[in-house]
């Protein structure tokens, strides 16, 4: 008998195929799998499901047990032959269009766009090039260009609120007055902690398109408030804005290199009040070993193919860093859970 290796390619296989649960999840939503299973609480039958989804009965039973495998649906046998199918708590609160923090838009446009970056991969690291956004597909090339513009806005907002709120409720703002939000964005920072900190005030500093585009959105979920104040400019070229007691950089340091972070970080400590600190969010390494977590790790990877200098680093590394920008207290603070943008804090304080 042939001796065989007690080794499996099993780990090898998951991986490979990592790529057909990320698409059928996509599917799911683009057929309105959730919201069907939304209109029918108490569960529905794989018939009534397709009559609803207006999907062939064989195809509406492989797409539903498809998604229980993937532990975002749940099926109860009644004993009768008859089964019904729900959606698990996940998809109640992430995936039915509607929903606060609905994620099916950043799903939809990572299955239409997303894919074709990685697939440059092996061009970008042969030639330390950033290759992702010059090999995307237009969002006029979809086949509904004004849904793909919806799509595109409401892609934006959904992880970065959400890892808003578990920072909100994470780390104590209200020792300050003010917060200036660094490259924030459409705003999803600035109405999430609103929520938290009604005495906060907030100004929001990104490049021209996007201040465009966070006025509307502002304007549209903050019942015109005037909290908010937005600041169109270059956090490189131009000044940075005075007079906040914290100024957020939440995804922003890990785009550039130590010789950046320590230059755009030591703007910040200038323009910080006295007494008060920058607040860094990141998805941050575990050890020196920069092999774990996961989400690091695969961070880490697109900003092979996103920057043409970034990293991940460890929260010893940026410490370091932030030391050499004129900080003489940095502390580490964890969150009450791992986050979409964010794994955990720096509390840098002049």
């Amino acid at each position: 008998m042939t001796e065989h290796t007690t080794v499996s390619p099993m780990s090898l296989m998951t991986i490979a195929a990592g790529f057909r649960r990320a698409r059928l999840l996509a599917v799911a939503v683009e057929l309105g799998t959730f919201d069907a299973l939304d209109r029918a609480p108490s569960g529905t039958t794989v018939r009534n499901f397709a009559a609803a989804t207006n999907l062939p009965v064989r195809t509406a039973q492989l797409l539903l047990d498809g998604c229980v495998g993937l532990g975002i649906i749940t099926r109860k046998d009644l004993g009768t032959g008859e089964t019904l199918f729900s959606n698990s708590t996940v998809a109640a609160e992430f995936l039915v269009r509607g929903t606060r923090y609905f994620f099916g838009d950043y799903l939809l446009l990572n299955d239409f766009r997303g894919y074709q970056g990685w697939m440059t991969l092996a061009d970008a690291i042969r030639t330390d090039t950033p290759t992702s956004w010059p090999n995307q597909q237009p969002l006029s090339a979809h086949r509904d260009p004004a849904a793909a513009h919806a799509m595109s806005r409401g892609a934006l907002d959904p992880g970065t609120r959400w890892t808003a709120s578990v920072i909100a409720r994470s780390f104590d703002f209200s020792e300050s007055r003010s917060v200036l939000d660094l490259g924030g964005g459409i705003g999803a920072y600035c109405l999430e902690l609103a929520e938290h900190y009604p005495s906060l005030r907030f100004t929001l500093f990104d490049q021209p398109n996007k201040i465009d585009i966070a006025a509307e959105n502002l304007s549209t979920r903050s019942n015109g408030e005037p909290r908010f104040e937005l600041v169109a400019g270059d956090f490189w070229r131009d000044p940075i804005p005075t007079g906040h007691g914290i100024v957020l950089l939440s995804n922003i340091l890990a785009d550039w290199s130590d010789e950046d972070v320590v230059t755009l970080t030591a703007r910040c400590r200038a323009a910080v009040e006295p007494g008060g600190a920058i607040v860094v969010a990141e998805t941050f390494f575990d050890d020196a070993t920069k092999s774990t977590p996961e989400t690091a790790v695969m961070h880490g990877i697109h900003m092979i193919l996103e920057t043409h200098s970034g990293r991940n680093r460890t929260r010893e590394e940026y410490c370091t860093l932030l030391s050499e920008a004129g900080f003489r207290h940095v502390d580490t603070h964890d969150l009450l859970e791992t986050a979409p943008g964010a794994n955990g804090l720096l509390i840098a304080r002049p």
